[in-house]
């Protein structure tokens, strides 16, 4: 679309979508006029995709050819990144939590009495723990660990409320094969379909 067709359509659809904002539907001549605007917009609205579509169907064929020329190639290797990424976390946070229950033990003897350390000595023995190696440097490349926070459910019986999410639409698709959903009715809503 050129820019001066973009132009006369914005100027030509502002006042129709102001009056669209304005309207308010009480009585039979409201729906008449709310229809009348409705259809004006909607052809506005298949203009501008005709015209999109002369620029974007080419450019989103080409855009599926080389998706799919790469694809055979890109998956594995994607698979590969992830499993590689997956292994190198699970190791490393391994080795993080070894390292953070080795300092709990050591904090948990500093006191007095039989077996007990001294606050210098069990600070000397967590400084000797060993951590895991914070950066990996190779010919090709490097990688290093940031600490991220994630949620690990324990037990789902015990999540309040608000954190649970509705699946409306597999909520709607049971009531309709006539299932029965504890908390949920089937109810009617009217769509305008508009024919221009």
């Amino acid at each position: 679309m050129s820019k001066e067709i973009t132009v006369v359509i914005e100027k030509e659809v502002s006042p129709i979508v102001r009056q669209a904002q304005e309207l308010k539907i009480g009585n039979v001549k409201d729906m008449e006029k709310a229809t009348e605007t409705l259809s004006k917009l909607n052809l506005y609205n298949d203009r501008i995709t005709e015209e999109k579509e002369k620029i974007t169907i080419p450019a989103q064929a080409v855009l599926t050819a080389e998706r799919a020329r790469w694809s055979p190639i890109e998956k594995p290797i994607k698979l590969a990144i992830d499993l590689i990424r997956g292994k190198m976390s699970e190791y490393q946070t391994m080795l993080m939590k070894m390292a953070k229950e080795e300092e709990d033990r050591i904090a948990s003897r500093i006191g007095a009495g039989k077996g007990k350390l001294s606050v210098e000595t069990a600070v000397r023995k967590m400084s000797e723990v060993e951590k895991p190696q914070e950066k990996t440097i190779t010919d090709s490349g490097s990688i290093k660990f940031r600490e991220t926070q994630i949620v690990k459910i324990v037990d789902k019986s015990k999540i309040p409320l608000d954190y649970l999410i509705v699946d409306e639409s597999a909520i709607l698709k049971a009531l309709k094969e006539g299932k029965k959903v504890t908390g949920c009715v089937l109810d009617i809503k009217m769509t305008p379909i508009n024919n221009r």
